[in-house]
């Protein structure tokens, strides 16, 4: 198994799984990773928004929190 490092390069392993044939399901823990609480619940990576829009556009359902 790979390991990520960055929000774009999960994107890029869950496009890959989608175009597969799978159905990710994207796991987000609403932590100081994902949301920064020191400035005002904004995301922690721009990049986050790609990858949670993709997901979303396969089913919202396909989105935890």
């Amino acid at each position: 198994m790979e390991k990520t490092t960055s929000m774009l390069s999960i994107l890029e392993h869950i496009i890959k799984l989608y175009e597969e044939g799978y159905n990710p399901i994207l796991i987000l823990d609403i932590d100081d990773t994902v949301l920064s609480s020191e400035h005002g619940k904004k995301f922690t990576d721009k990049n986050i928004v790609k990858l949670v829009e993709y997901v979303d556009n396969i089913s919202f359902d396909n989105l935890w929190f």
